[in-house]
């Protein structure tokens, strides 16, 4: 019988220290390796929903144009509600348009003040519970940049309460000729840029406002008399978009720089010194708080043959993660944008989404936002 040595007995199989460090080395350089593949594609998935969420509003859109025979306007009126309350019953969200308190609200067919079309509390008639059930619409927010409820309430500064309400990461298109003022007949320089002049299209009681507005979304059409808010129309068919449906973008992500996020001035336009720029409630329309909510002009045309266009505001897309620049004027403020890396989905009229590089030219933006330059653009 063979005798097993006590030395024998002790000896195993081990690693030595210098072993498990080389180990734990390579480990630690393929997680290195695996962890940017791994945001990479979950930023890719992130990118996706938000495409999903245009391509969502795209139908809306277009469901609206079959069942009231023309574009959804832009806002009823100032104060009052805009496209994206309107879009609700098209996006299978009928609840959230049945809380609506779709009173007039007028006296002798024009707005009061405190009387905001379809108002009983807040705007659009909400109260806080709803404003919060407004904010879980899912399809309003980018996960890129948030993907929780984000609402803005009501604070004690803001004197017609239209900024309150859900906040948004998608904005409409705006494009514009450049004028002085709204009722005047001269035309500006590029150095005279209005920065109110841009939202003026919730005014439809306006029509030089209208005139001068050349993207895809205006006013709505009233009727004179009494109720007329109440009895709001689609001002504009598909006839508008003079050079195709597929060569019209009419929505967008909006850039808001990463330290706006959230921030509303609901008390005045010139608050924090970054112009119309905010992120409020996108339900109300408005020429002064909330008007950033809403819209994001791309484009102004200052040429006389109005073919040349030139922009203070909007003349690039930005981000990702830029910050306020202290100028109400500033680009990178009031552009379309979003959190990806390198740009933003945009949604055409004909329903479909494309993304848009942050170097695509800014003449292409502008004759793809503006219905009428008679210029087809490859993109």
């Amino acid at each position: 019988m063979s005798v097993i040595s006590p030395t024998a007995r002790l000896t195993r199989g081990a690693f030595t220290l210098v072993e498990l460090l080389v180990v734990m080395s390579i480990i630690s350089v393929l997680i290195g390796l695996l962890l940017p593949a791994v945001q990479s594609a979950r930023e890719a998935a992130r990118r996706m929903q938000c495409s999903n969420n245009l391509k969502q509003t795209g139908l809306a859109f277009l469901n609206f144009g079959d069942a009231r025979k023309g574009i959804p306007p832009a806002s009823v009126g100032v104060g009052r509600c805009t496209l994206w309350g309107l879009l609700y019953p098209y996006t299978e969200r009928q609840d959230l348009y049945n809380l609506f308190n779709k009173t007039d609200h007028s006296e002798n067919g024009f707005l009061t003040r405190d009387s905001s079309f379809w108002v009983s509390e807040g705007p659009c008639g909400t109260t806080p519970e709803q404003r919060k059930a407004f904010a879980s619409v899912s399809y309003m927010l980018c996960p890129s940049r948030r993907s929780t409820p984000a609402s803005y309430d009501v604070v004690a500064t803001d004197q017609w309460g239209e900024s309150a309400g859900p906040q948004t990461d998608y904005a409409i298109v705006c494009s514009t000729d450049a004028s002085d003022y709204p009722y005047n007949a001269e035309r500006a320089s590029s150095n005279n840029f209005d920065k109110h002049y841009h939202v003026r299209v919730v005014d439809p009681l306006n029509l030089n406002y209208q005139k001068y507005q050349r993207g895809a979304f205006r006013g709505a059409a009233l009727p004179s008399g009494e109720n007329r808010y109440a009895a709001w129309r689609p001002r504009d068919t598909f006839a508008r978009f003079k050079d195709g449906t597929s060569n019209q973008i009419i929505i967008g992500e909006k850039h808001i720089p990463i330290d706006g996020l959230g921030r509303c001035n609901n008390a005045s336009p010139s608050a924090h010194n970054w112009g119309e720029c905010h992120d409020c409630s996108y339900l109300s329309g408005s020429i002064t708080s909330a008007a950033g909510s809403i819209f994001r002009t791309v484009v102004q045309w200052w040429s006389e043959d109005r073919t040349t266009p030139g922009s203070l505001v909007g003349a690039a897309i930005d981000g990702p993660f830029d910050k306020l620049v202290e100028d109400g004027y500033a680009a990178i403020n009031c552009a379309l944008g979003s959190w990806h890396v390198s740009g933003c989905n945009v949604l055409f009229a004909d329903g479909s989404v494309r993304y848009f590089d942050q170097n695509v030219a800014y003449e292409t933006v502008a004759k793809l936002a503006t219905v009428d330059d008679g210029n087809y653009v490859e993109y």
